[in-house]
């Protein structure tokens, strides 16, 4: 069985399971925003979706794709 909390990576059979056990989603946000040279511009959905997978890992539920929000520009 795929024991994965992320959504794309789950088979139909292991997302209906998934969600049976902890009806929860997860929807990690963030802007595109700058950041310096030294990190990408989607730093904050980044760091969003892998802090919503280990809370997912942790107590169930499913993490959707991030959705990235409107450019911030400088």
């Amino acid at each position: 069985m795929n024991s994965s909390v992320y959504y794309a990576d789950l088979t139909p059979w292991a997302l209906e399971k998934r969600i049976k056990d902890c009806p929860v989603g997860y929807l990690p946000l963030g802007t595109l925003e700058w950041h310096s040279y030294h990190m990408p511009i989607g730093t904050d959905a980044f760091e969003a979706y892998d802090l919503f997978g280990l809370v997912a890992e942790e107590i169930g539920g499913v993490v959707f794709p991030s959705l990235f929000l409107g450019p911030d520009i400088t």
